[in-house]
């Protein structure tokens, strides 16, 4: 009957026969119950534990049409098969095609459901792969930059670090616990409550940048900066805050050595502006003095006084002795002046 109507059936002569047949993948069991009562099913039953999690193959048993009730060993039997349809003889022809049909068709779906998990168990697995990758090549990122992640969980106030963060601090191996509380320790004591309130305001604002000096667990000065981002639940309660941390130590250090030069080279801009004026200022000076020079070539007097050499003949004695700190100037008041070198 099940033949004519398209349901391909195997007839199994024993119980061996059908576990066979069963491994091979079979769609659905249909039994009489008085083929259960009449073998050990034991291993039948360990086959039906065996099942893969997916999987729970349809019984339909035909049952005797007993008006008396079942014994405990063939309700046990029974349910040891688990899903099991049972079907009271005598019965129509239609309610046994429809019973075998449904059972199949969940069977069906039994290994769409496998198929589905398989698809995605491998989706998840290849995901993972590239979870994995992208946080490898972010690691190697850091690395390269000399920067160290944090991530930290608000409510429970613990973080989750790379190494690199912990040697930014001083600290050869991760902390086995670290928290706003640990990093604000470390922190310059005048900049404290700055940093305190900085992390504050970055729960509403949803973003952190701080710069700021720390010492280190080796009682080094460092300088570093952080940047994080806020991530908030559906309620916008903060939930999690992660960033970056790096080292600007060296950077300051060259600021500072830049910000010096710097420094000296506008000085040295401005001496070498006011050497120039005057040497502008000089330069008629000695001009004039040259045409003196050479108007009154037979005027000792006046040469002496060109070349620096004449003294008044009433100058105070301090005066005429008077010496300068520096070679070729001599020291002048209203009533002498010379001229350098």
């Amino acid at each position: 009957m099940l033949g004519r109507n398209g349901i391909r059936c195997d007839i199994c002569s024993d119980q061996a026969e059908l576990l066979d047949a069963m491994s091979a993948g079979a769609g659905a069991v249909l039994l009489t119950e008085e083929a259960l009562a009449s073998a050990d099913t034991s291993a039948l039953a360990e086959w039906v534990t065996r099942q893969p999690p997916w999987a729970d193959i349809p019984f339909v048993v035909l049952a005797n049409g007993s008006t008396s009730p079942r014994t405990k060993t063939a309700a046990a039997r029974l349910s040891e098969l688990g899903n099991v349809v049972l079907l009271e003889r005598p019965l129509h022809a239609e309610a046994m095609l429809g019973t075998i049909r449904s059972a199949l068709k969940a069977r069906s779906r039994q290994y769409q459901v496998r198929d589905a998990a398989g698809a995605l168990e491998q989706a998840v697995v290849d995901r993972t792969r590239d979870l994995e990758d992208a946080r490898e090549s972010l690691e190697i990122a850091l690395e390269a930059a000399e920067m160290g992640s944090w991530d930290i969980d608000l409510a429970s106030g613990k973080a989750r670090r790379t190494l690199r963060h912990d040697q930014i601090f001083g600290y050869p191996a991760l902390l086995p616990h670290w928290d706003v509380a640990t990093f604000l320790e470390h922190v310059n004591a005048a900049e404290r409550d700055a940093i305190s309130g900085a992390f504050d305001a970055a729960l509403q604002s949803g973003s952190l940048y701080v710069e700021c000096g720390i010492v280190d667990a080796q009682g080094r000065n460092r300088a570093i900066v952080i940047r994080g981002r806020v991530r908030y639940g559906a309620d916008g309660t903060p939930l999690r805050m992660a960033g970056v941390v790096s080292d600007i130590t060296d950077r300051k250090e060259a600021d500072a050595q830049l910000a010096q030069a710097q420094k000296m080279d506008a000085i040295g801009q401005l001496t070498g502006g006011v050497a120039h004026d005057f040497n502008n200022l000089l330069t008629p000076i000695v001009g004039s003095l040259d045409l003196i020079r050479r108007h009154h070539a037979n005027d000792e007097r006046t040469q002496r006084m060109i070349g620096g050499r004449w003294k008044p003949p009433n100058a105070p004695q301090r005066l005429r002795n008077a010496s300068s700190p520096l070679p070729g100037v001599r020291r002048f008041s209203r009533r002498q002046w010379t001229l350098a070198g």
